[in-house]
């Protein structure tokens, strides 16, 4: 039998299972986010939640029954199954992020621009040199948001 933190969140348990994201959008919307929240509701009061059907529950159930957890679990019943359960914790992805070359990435996107402009320009009559400068302003800003997101990821 697999094992589960009970704190982990149902939107990855269950859409893992391939159980719809409006049926974990339904729970989430009721307050019920954890695994552990997910067991201590029992089969009605499942049933009294809109957009819950009597088949989505049944697939619940049997998600829930692999890790050897059913509906209508008690405190003391979950806690002996987390006993010697690691806590769960998101994967940090902000400290994983790779080192960004902004220069090098800012010539990209010039260079990118550049030839669609190009075309565009073969088509009208644009002076080179303006389409050039068009570029690399068009990149300019374009990094400039990328190095923003990218601070702001950080910080969260």
């Amino acid at each position: 039998m697999k094992k589960i933190n009970l704190s982990t969140p149902i939107m990855l348990v269950l859409e893992e299972n391939y159980i719809h994201k409006t049926i974990c959008k339904h729970l989430m919307n009721q307050g019920i986010c954890s695994v552990k929240e997910l067991c201590m509701l029992n089969m009605e009061s499942l049933q009294g939640f809109k957009g819950i059907k009597v088949k989505s529950i049944a697939t619940i159930k049997s998600v829930i029954a692999e890790y050897g957890l059913h509906l209508g679990m008690d405190e003391k019943e979950l806690a002996e199954y987390a006993m010697d359960m690691p806590s769960f914790q998101f994967p940090k992805k902000a400290n994983n992020l790779p080192k960004i070359d902004w220069e090098q990435r800012r010539y990209e996107i010039a260079k990118s621009v550049y030839t669609a402009l190009i075309k565009e320009t073969l088509t009208k009559v644009i002076p080179t040199d303006e389409t050039a400068h068009a570029s690399v302003m068009y990149a300019d800003c374009l990094v400039l948001q990328l190095q923003i997101n990218q601070l702001e990821r950080k910080r969260r």
